[in-house]
């Protein structure tokens, strides 16, 4: 019987075999990586669609609110007020009609006033860029950006004067006026980019002070 030697060739082929699942397993990890890089990616890129879709569709609405209840009651208002599961609830009220006769590009524009939590969380984040404040007195007016560039007001600034005729009222076609037209001299306060549905249609909303 001879004896056959192999313990060099069973060495030079374990080699081989740790070299080869060396290089199959950082192909493996590599793979991994690349996988978990694609699936955060996307996850990342479809929150951040989800997150734009929301915003633009808020601002489409012209408001953060989930409902809006259109004329309430004391009694709906107070049972509202009530509910736990309402986090944020404002108030908002149509207050006057603007006669927009001498600006034909302007179909209509109504002045509505807002309490602090309707300003602050459902109003102001469906809003575009916004420049001064909230009216605070009597004459101070907010208006779209859109309705001073067609009024000829391309560079507008704060405590500019701004001519309108208005009427109480008429905020509805289902609302008669309620006071014959009025010249009133109001004080730019603030004016804002606004992208929501109205503006397809050439209507308008401004914002005035709980004071009017």
């Amino acid at each position: 019987m001879f004896y056959n030697d192999t313990h060099r060739q069973i060495k030079s082929l374990a080699g081989r075999i740790m070299l080869g699942n060396r290089r199959r397993n950082v192909f493996v990890v590599i793979a991994i990586g690349m996988t978990t890089f694609l699936i955060s990616a996307i996850l990342c890129i479809g929150g951040g669609y989800l997150k734009s879709a929301a915003r633009q569709q808020e601002m489409l609405n012209g408001t953060a609110a989930d409902l809006i209840l259109t004329n309430p009651t004391e009694q709906q208002i107070q049972a509202l007020q009530q509910d736990e599961d309402i986090t944020a609830m404002g108030i908002s009220r149509q207050i006057v009609f603007i006669d927009t006769t001498a600006h034909p590009r302007i179909n209509s524009i109504l002045l509505r006033w807002c309490d602090r939590v309707e300003w602050e969380q459902h109003i102001s984040p469906a809003m575009g860029k916004i420049n001064g404040h909230y009216p605070a007195s009597r004459s101070e007016i907010m208006l779209p950006t859109w309705v001073l560039e067609r009024m000829g007001i391309s560079h507008p600034h704060l405590g500019q004067t701004i001519l309108f005729s208005f009427r109480y009222g008429y905020t509805d076609i289902h609302w008669k006026p309620l006071s014959e037209a009025e010249d009133f001299s109001f004080t730019l306060c603030g004016w804002y980019d606004d992208y929501s549905g109205n503006k397809m249609y050439d209507n308008a909303i401004g914002y005035i002070a709980e004071e009017f």
